[in-house]
């Protein structure tokens, strides 16, 4: 049975066609689920399920019924399954909306588990919802935050960099909004990077800095740090040229 004609057994209620249809989403979201191991591996580790019992779960609320239907697969689907002349096209649809039921319930755990981090990912998609960002945008359904210019071929900026280069700028007293326009500076400069990063790891990184500021009373200055290494460098630089003057006399 092709994949268009299960999902329009189990809309009208077909109950071997549903379970088909869960076992579908439930890969879907196994598979999603086990790509986002090592970014979500601390909120993963609170929940301590294995990823198909989260994917189950996550993917519950789609099998909502009304009147013995599938509302949320017949709202979703009903529009456009017509169009598709490809499995490969229903599949990329169903796909998305598993992952975005996924996103959505993996961001309700880390609001529940660990609410400081939740904070900050509301924040963001508040400034977001509210305010325009230089050259930057969110995309509520990957959970992108990324530059509009596409930089499909290039590498992905490693979020550990991003927290280098936020870190030498970061106040603690710095707004939202603020510390995004320094995010959008930092993929302007460095585009040889493709410039994005999910919402939920940039929200690690802000409260990664957050707490550094937090534990350190005196604020780390960076910019007198920075002119001790320049010193030492200069100095660095005199004694190899002396020791190079010597041997070539």
């Amino acid at each position: 049975m092709v994949l268009r004609e299960i999902i329009l057994k189990a809309i009208s209620g077909d109950s071997v066609s549903e379970q088909k249809l869960i076992k579908v989403c439930t890969d879907f979201a196994e598979a999603y689920l086990k790509m986002r191991t090592k970014k979500d591996a601390y909120l993963l580790s609170l929940l301590a399920v294995s990823p198909k019992e989260l994917a189950l779960d996550c993917i519950a609320d789609l099998f909502e019924k009304r009147d013995g239907k599938l509302v949320v697969f017949d709202e979703y689907f009903a529009p456009v399954l017509d169009k598709f002349e490809k499995q490969s096209e229903i599949q990329t649809h169903l796909r998305r909306l598993v992952f975005i039921k996924v996103n959505e319930n993996l961001y309700n755990y880390y609001r529940a588990f660990d609410p400081s981090l939740g904070k900050i990912i509301r924040n963001i998609k508040r400034v977001f919802k509210e305010d325009e960002i230089d050259e930057l945008t969110y995309n509520p359904e990957s959970g992108l935050i990324s530059v509009y210019e596409k930089r499909a071929t290039l590498p992905l900026m490693p979020y550990d960099l991003i927290e280098v280069k936020l870190n030498c700028e970061f106040k603690s007293t710095l707004s939202t909004k603020d510390i995004l326009l320094k995010l959008s500076e930092i993929f302007q400069t460095h585009d040889y990077y493709k410039g994005e990063i999910k919402i939920n790891l940039f929200a690690e990184v802000i409260r990664r800095l957050h707490q550094f500021y937090a534990e350190d009373g005196e604020h780390f200055n960076f910019s007198e740090h920075e002119d001790i290494r320049n010193k030492e460098l200069k100095e660095l630089i005199k004694k190899s040229v002396k020791k190079v003057q010597l041997v070539v006399v």
